[in-house]
């Protein structure tokens, strides 16, 4: 159950981003950036994210990709299935001032959110 859960969100990803075209997703210059661009670019710059999340950040796009879903600084949003936490380690920082992310996870995720003070307000 929990592998057919899995498939299918990334399925739904994939088929989100693939189907959206270049044209929707393109590099912004720094000084076009949302105000929640500028926060996922602050939260990229983070000391708590590694090595390993950095290298990834030129494939995910996290500043157009979140651009794109329309989230901003002040919504309360939903991480479902968060993995190893690349983007809750983003959201949470992001959000940390005026919104709030709510995280669905098991047990995986708690060792990062207990590491990471910053993540407490999840």
């Amino acid at each position: 159950m929990r592998q057919a859960i899995k498939r299918s969100a990334l399925l739904l990803a994939a088929t989100v981003l693939f189907s959206s075209g270049s044209a929707l997703v393109s590099a912004q210059p720094a000084a076009e950036l949302s105000a929640f661009g500028k926060r996922i670019q602050s939260a990229m710059d983070s000391d708590i994210r590694g090595a390993d999340d950095r290298l990834r950040d030129d494939n995910r796009k996290p500043i157009e990709t979140l651009d794109f879903f329309g989230i901003t600084e002040d919504m309360k949003v939903l991480e479902l299935l968060p993995g190893n936490g690349w983007y809750t380690k983003l959201l949470a920082l992001a959000l940390a001032d005026e919104g709030q992310l709510y995280v669905a996870f098991s047990n995986s995720i708690k060792p990062l959110i207990e590491k990471h003070p910053e993540l407490s307000k999840i």
